[in-house]
């Protein structure tokens, strides 16, 4: 039940964001060959992008599997024309969401000014799962970075964790989480001509137990770590820092 409610609100919002974007899904997926239903037409979204007139940036899962025990889909991350449908750029990966345990819940188009050299911006595809389990919580969120080249779309950040969070609960009152979030900050220092990124992670350790009087208390702890992401003169790879 849970899962398909989470698909019809992943559907509205897929319309609607198409609707606000005039952006004619079935123009796309005729260029690709593909039909509506062979597509996960519910986690579908689009966003203009703010630094390229005309252009909208349009993420499709294309399904390879999907039952209730797992799913797998390919990827295609498009910029389109936003008065044609053309697509100008594309990137294709087979096999680029799967999810068994984990179950594929979001996808977030990400436009946050990533300049990462004088002349390119790059933009994020933020992909999030979960479980369904209270006593394991678990949940996800993977961050992949895209330069447009042409007619191409290249990672340079490919399916980085930007979210962790993992925890284990007596459903009572007795259990500890940990919840990590990784913050990118563009530097000023450059590797191969193009800027480094600092990741920033907050990492709150929480901790539930029943005192002496029987009572639920709660124990929480913030830290702090900074890494940095340099280029490598084809991705962005991770340095302690």
């Amino acid at each position: 039940m849970k899962k398909k409610i989470l698909f019809i609100l992943s559907l509205l919002i897929s319309y609607t964001i198409f609707s606000q974007n005039t952006i004619d899904l079935n123009k796309i997926l005729s260029q690709l060959h593909l039909t509506k239903e062979q597509c996960a037409t519910g986690m579908t979204v689009s966003k203009k992008l703010p630094y390229s007139k005309n252009e909208t940036i349009v993420v499709i899962p294309e399904i390879v599997k999907e039952d209730e025990m797992e799913a797998e889909y390919h990827g295609y991350i498009l910029i389109v024309d936003s008065n044609t449908n053309k697509i100008k750029s594309k990137y294709f990966q087979s096999s680029y969401w799967t999810s068994d345990a984990l179950i594929f819940s979001t996808i977030t188009i990400d436009t946050a000014p990533y300049i990462l050299s004088k002349n390119q911006r790059a933009f994020a595809i933020r992909s999030s799962f979960y479980t369904q389990s209270k006593p394991n919580p678990y949940s996800t969120e993977t961050l992949t970075l895209f330069l447009k080249n042409d007619q191409k779309l290249t990672p340079i950040l490919d399916q980085f964790t930007s979210k962790e969070y993992v925890g284990e609960w007596d459903m009572q009152c007795d259990g500890w989480s940990v919840n990590e979030e990784q913050f990118l900050i563009v530097s000023k220092n450059k590797t191969n001509d193009f800027f480094d990124i600092v990741i920033n992670t907050k990492i709150t350790n929480r901790k539930t137990s029943t005192n002496d009087s029987d009572e639920c208390v709660d124990d929480e702890k913030t830290s702090y770590q900074k890494s940095i992401l340099k280029f490598n003169g084809t991705v962005y790879k991770q340095q302690n820092n």
